[in-house]
């Protein structure tokens, strides 16, 4: 068994570039109990919760959320840091 070498440090020095991603934005900006619920959908396999779903019920909060959006975070194309 190899073991893996840590990457942090190399990371964490990774910048993204472009506009901050606006689920992010998102994320800071709506109540503790719908942020959870947002990022746990968002982390829930997209089989289970489309990206569709998942802009539905946003939009219902009264923000503006595309289906885009969400699958480009999902799949990690969006600025926010990956580890």
């Amino acid at each position: 068994m190899t073991d893996t070498p840590d990457l942090s440090e190399f990371y964490s020095a990774v910048r993204r570039v472009g506009p901050i991603c606006t689920i992010r934005k998102l994320l800071g900006r709506l109540p503790p109990d719908r942020a959870a619920s947002l990022q746990a959908a968002l982390a829930a396999p997209r089989d289970d919760i489309p990206h569709t779903a998942v802009s539905a019920v946003v939009k219902g909060w009264g923000e503006s959320l595309s289906e885009f959006t969400v699958s480009r975070h999902r799949m990690g194309q969006c600025s926010c840091p990956r580890t």
